[in-house]
């Protein structure tokens, strides 16, 4: 569980980064009246992000043996490319950030087309952020179920998570006895 909190800590810092850039700019040259835009934008972000999220996690999901380990593999690399692409995009742009989301907006503002300009810088942001989330998500679901990531492993101490792929295998009995190591049949 602390692996996804982080995970969702740092997504949506980075999300609301942007969108707090946003917020600030129009309060200060007085276009609040675009608020409402750019909340929508945030809005159909996330659910957008949580739609592709819960829809790769289910076809993950489904997977078995050799074939799913392939498939966390693929999006465990993805999600370190985009990590990896994202540190050096942030290093090159990290002084000119706030210029060009400001950029943006004005040439929005002056197309009059500046509701939907917002609503897209953030929608896009959000949206981006959460498909990183969501692949993190899933690459650290490799060994437990998708509620262990969400809500945390269970404290059920009676069911233990098989390790290995033989018919009788050494199990960890999740947080209930870390230190404690049993042979169970899976």
């Amino acid at each position: 569980m602390a692996e996804s909190f982080l995970i969702m800590l740092r997504e949506g810092f980075e999300a609301s980064l942007v969108v707090a850039i946003v917020f600030a700019y129009l309060n200060k040259i007085g276009r609040r009246d675009l608020f409402n835009p750019v909340w929508l934008g945030v809005l159909a972000g996330a659910v957008l992000a949580t739609v592709i999220g819960l829809t790769v996690h289910a076809t993950v999901g489904e997977l078995e043996g050799e074939s799913r380990l392939i498939a966390f593999a693929a999006i465990s690399l993805a999600a370190a490319a985009m990590l990896t692409w994202m540190i050096f995009w942030m290093r090159r742009q990290s002084a000119s950030i706030k210029g060009e989301l400001q950029q943006r907006i004005e040439s929005a503002i002056g197309s009059g087309r500046a509701g939907q300009g917002v609503l897209l810088v953030a929608f896009l942001a959000v949206l981006r952020e959460g498909i990183e989330a969501a692949l993190f998500l899933i690459a650290a679901t490799v060994d437990a179920n998708g509620d262990d990531v969400l809500i945390g492993p269970s404290p059920d101490c009676s069911r233990p998570r098989c390790s290995a792929s033989s018919s009788t295998q050494v199990v960890a009995r999740s947080r209930c006895a870390r230190s404690s190591v049993s042979r169970v049949s899976c």
